[in-house]
């Protein structure tokens, strides 16, 4: 069987101009941090960061896969090591200041599993920050040395595979 690859220009949003379960594979890379809240009046949609635009664009992406169908996301890790030097610096607490929001793993896991997207895998890597930021490396060692604090994926990006639940 051959593969057909076919682009499109269109609000991720919205509804995607393909029909119901008719696509194998969806690769989301570097795309779900730039997605805004759908656009309304409606009081329960104004509050910030109610994540309507990626749970609609998600939504979508699972009504278009075959049962089959795998859906593969890239995006920054916002529990990143990086993200703290960050923090300790007093910059921006985004990867890039063109992002609307990042995720941890389970901010991701979460919102896809909402969308009736089932987690196959996740974890993270390093893909920008390779190391040698001795913030970033003392931070670490220490973090890793607390008893109580939570042993989160650190990597600096997300690599995620989801399945139709």
């Amino acid at each position: 069987m051959g593969w057909e690859v076919r682009g499109t220009e269109v609000d991720l949003r919205g509804p995607l101009p393909f029909p119901d379960q008719c696509i194998d594979l969806v690769l989301c890379t570097e795309v779900i941090e730039h997605i805004k809240d759908v656009d309304s009046s409606e009081l329960r949609d104004l509050e910030a960061f109610n994540y309507s635009g990626v749970e609609s664009m998600l939504c979508e992406m699972r009504r278009t896969l075959r049962p089959e169908g795998l859906l593969l996301v890239t995006t920054p890790n916002a529990a990143s090591m990086h993200m703290l030097a960050k923090w300790i610096y007093g910059e921006l607490l985004l990867a890039d200041p063109q992002h609307v929001r990042e995720f941890t793993l389970a901010d991701l896991d979460r919102v896809a599993l909402k969308c009736g997207l089932r987690t196959v895998w996740s974890r993270t890597m390093d893909s920008w920050n390779l190391g040698g930021d001795e913030v970033v490396d003392r931070v670490a060692e220490v973090l890793q040395s607390l008893p109580s604090m939570p042993q989160l994926e650190r990597g600096d990006n997300i690599v995620a595979l989801f399945a139709r639940d």
